[in-house]
């Protein structure tokens, strides 16, 4: 835990942008090392999701909110909370939509009875 002088003091700032710069001197890309570092922390998150609720014994179905959730979410914005509202408005009202389009559909193919 960093003491009151060091939260206050530039220093750590400056240390890294010293790391960086010598990281970019000797040819390491920061943005390839970023994305592999994200990369295999969503691979560990998501070994460790699937585990654990294998262990706790949770519904796959959950998957299906998880995946309406993130177009919401991309859609909205990620730090916007009314963003995220309007997006999710626009995700239901387009999959209410999408299957009433699909009901008609089946309806529309059925035979038509003798008159």
């Amino acid at each position: 835990m960093a003491s009151a002088p060091e939260r206050s003091s530039a220093w750590p700032t400056e240390l890294r942008l010293r790391k960086d710069k010598a990281a970019l001197s000797v040819g390491i890309s920061l943005e390839q090392i970023w994305v592999i570092v994200w990369f295999a922390a969503g691979i560990v998150a998501l070994a460790t999701g699937i585990m654990w609720g294998a262990r706790s014994n949770v519904s796959f179905a959950l998957e299906i909110v998880a995946l309406k959730a993130l177009p919401v979410l991309v859609l909205g914005g990620f730090t916007s909370v009314p963003g995220a509202i309007v997006g999710g408005v626009i995700i239901g009202v387009s999959e209410k939509l999408r299957e009433d389009a699909k009901a008609l559909k089946q309806d529309t193919d059925a035979p038509l009875p003798f008159r």
